[in-house]
């Protein structure tokens, strides 16, 4: 089987920090859309995603949709994490926003 992907020019890592937040060549997913990797966001957001992670996940039973509320708001951040977009998913579902197939 051909990958889509075959015919498409690959990223080589230069060793540069990027500018901006894209996704770098080792958080690439076929499954989600990664627009917003961790190598290209700064400490201090790096340090809000966690906080945020750590809230949705804290609200995740007992408060759903204020948990996936911050779990959004992270990934605004940073969406390389196939688990956290996993999680807003469950929480969807939990709440009948995102019918699961």
């Amino acid at each position: 089987a051909v990958s889509a992907n075959e015919d498409k020019p690959r990223a080589v890592p230069t060793g540069k920090k990027k500018t901006g937040n894209a996704s770098c060549p080792i958080h690439t997913s076929e499954v989600v859309s990664i627009t917003k990797c961790r190598c290209n966001t700064s400490d201090a957001a790096k340090q809000a995603y966690e906080g945020l992670v750590s809230q949705a996940i804290a609200n995740a039973e007992e408060n759903p949709d204020l948990a996936l509320q911050i779990l959004l708001s992270a990934l605004d951040i940073q969406n390389d994490d196939l688990a956290m977009h996993m999680l807003a998913l469950e929480l969807a579902a939990k709440l009948n926003v995102w019918e699961q197939q």
